[in-house]
């Protein structure tokens, strides 16, 4: 049920026909904007806290997840741009919405 919530929000936010830099650009910042928010109720270490649980809990579908997992909590949004550039559109789209499910 929430997959379908997931997709709307991130359809509504990322232009999936622009190249895979720009998705994963706008896709970070989907997620930042939800860390500052979740910033004001758990804190910023339990919002990323529960942003790096999403990504454990994504990676057995989408492995290349497991390379953000790894680095610093500071350097996470970057890490995933990075790792997010590396993909096709498509991949993009779906592996930001089911890590978009988990969190």
């Amino acid at each position: 049920m929430f997959s379908q919530t997931a997709r709307q929000i991130l359809m509504q936010e990322v232009n999936v026909e622009g190249p895979s830099n720009q998705m994963a650009l706008e896709v970070c910042a989907v997620y930042e904007m939800i860390l500052v928010h979740l910033g004001f109720i758990l804190g910023e270490e339990g919002g990323l806290a529960l942003f790096r649980n999403s990504l454990r809990r994504t990676q057995s579908a989408f492995p290349f997840y497991a390379e953000v997992v790894a680095v610093e909590r500071q350097t996470l949004l970057a890490a995933l741009k990075a790792c997010l550039q590396k993909q096709i559109p498509a991949c993009i789209l779906e592996a930001s919405i089911a890590l978009l499910e988990q969190f």
